[in-house]
């Protein structure tokens, strides 16, 4: 057996020296990436308490999950492990701005994200539950309208005892009557302030119900509503683990009508119809409708066209290119651009902002001073820094220009931070 392995050494030595020298070789380059490899083993059991953290459990999740989804994430980890430096507190920029910078590829992980929470048990065993809660609280709205249907059909048995009067009653007033009266309005009053507190408590009871079905609405999301053009309008803050106010979207979303949807719709209508809603909307949008004569193209609907981007031309031209609304007083102008005379579309639309009116007032405004404090924080940090970018320049010493160089970077570094999530 010696001499067996004796002659067996020099062929495997001749066979795997270039694989040894190309692992030695490997561990020297990578050397500097030990930071993906250790989140590609600990992402999963990582506590996720603010964005270094999310872009941490992101990197690592996208270097185990190459090896699933080859096909979508082998480059995207190619970029990564190409990164000629990488920290936590370089991460976040060098996904967003380098290997995740086209919009393509964020959607496609998002997308993977989002099959990978899907066939995870715990989302679905949340799924389900929601599911059910769901169920349980539409009986319960079903029993809070019809108490309110009750207690208003009471009310007005009431005030109609009240107009019809005495009768001859009048005609013979004496102490026994004139008490029994008094105590029968008393008796009605009483009656009718604990109707009153009963349609109170079932309004509150009704509105929680409400607000609850919002937030159990995570199976199939379902828009506010739509307008004349058939696009769909979403407010996703509420729902599920989605706050309220504070760190949710912040923003009213709009999600255009398909291409089919618009030719559908479209169908054996005159010309000047096609022509209204390609003038009437975002030409990313209508890309596909038809346009006949030289009428000059205008936005009339208060639609946010992001299309100036070429990374978005493609979505654009896809049909895939949402809007939004993100301040109080392009939602004001939305609904004073909604017609409620013109159909049930805008109508329910219309009647559904309404009702959340104060919601998405708190949750745009909270979005908008997010933004301002961003803002003004990065201002105030690159003007610390040419301040001191104006000092070194004063100084002509070899520290001085690698001081320069190191305000240089950190100059970069903010006007390349992210906005708030």
């Amino acid at each position: 057996s010696g001499a067996s392995s004796r002659a067996a050494s020099p062929a495997m030595s001749e066979s795997d020296e270039p694989l040894v020298s190309d692992m030695a070789g490997l561990a020297v380059e990578r050397r500097p990436h030990e930071l993906l490899r250790r989140l590609s083993r600990t992402w999963a059991n990582a506590a996720i308490g603010g964005r270094t953290h999310w872009a941490g459990a992101l990197a690592g999740w996208l270097m185990e999950a190459q090896h699933d989804y080859a096909a979508e994430l082998a480059p995207i980890a190619a970029a990564l492990w190409a990164a000629p430096s990488l920290t936590l507190a370089t991460l976040e920029a060098q996904l967003w701005h380098g290997v995740l910078a086209c919009a393509e590829r964020r959607l496609a992980v998002l997308e993977l994200l989002v099959c990978e929470c899907a066939n995870n048990e715990r989302i679905r065993a949340f799924l389900d539950e929601c599911t059910d809660q769901a169920a349980e609280l539409k009986r319960e709205r079903l029993e809070c309208r019809r108490e309110l249907k009750r207690v208003a059909e009471a009310l007005a048995d009431l005030d109609h005892h009240n107009e019809g009067g005495d009768g001859p009653l009048a005609d013979a007033f004496s102490r026994d009557q004139s008490r029994r009266e008094k105590e029968v309005e008393a008796q009605k009053q009483k009656q009718r302030r604990k109707l009153g507190e009963s349609e109170r408590t079932h309004m509150r009871r009704l509105d929680y119900v409400g607000r609850e079905l919002r937030r159990l609405n995570v199976g199939r999301l379902t828009p506010l509503g739509t307008d004349r053009f058939f696009n769909k309008y979403f407010f996703i803050d509420g729902v599920a683990g989605c706050p309220s106010t504070g760190a949710g979207a912040g923003r009213i979303l709009v999600q255009p009508a398909s291409r089919d949807e618009q030719a559908e719709a479209l169908d054996m209508q005159p010309h000047f119809v096609a022509n209204s809603w390609a003038l009437s909307m975002p030409a990313a949008w209508t890309g596909g409708l038809p346009l006949r004569g030289a009428a000059e193209a205008q936005t009339l609907a208060p639609f946010i066209d992001n299309t100036d981007s070429e990374e978005l031309a493609p979505l654009a031209r896809a049909g895939e290119l949402w809007g939004y609304y993100a301040t109080t007083s392009q939602v004001d102008k939305l609904k004073r651009w909604l017609d409620p005379r013109g159909g049930k579309r805008e109508a329910a639309l219309a009647a559904e902002l309404d009702l959340l009116q104060v919601a998405i007032s708190a949750s745009l405004r909270k979005r908008c001073q997010q933004l301002e404090q961003f803002y003004a924080a990065r201002a105030k940090a690159r003007d610390q820094i040419r301040a001191q970018m104006t000092t070194q320049a004063m100084d002509n010493s070899a520290s001085s220009e690698d001081t320069m160089q190191k305000l240089q970077k950190e100059l970069a570094r903010i006007d390349t931070e992210p906005l708030p999530a």
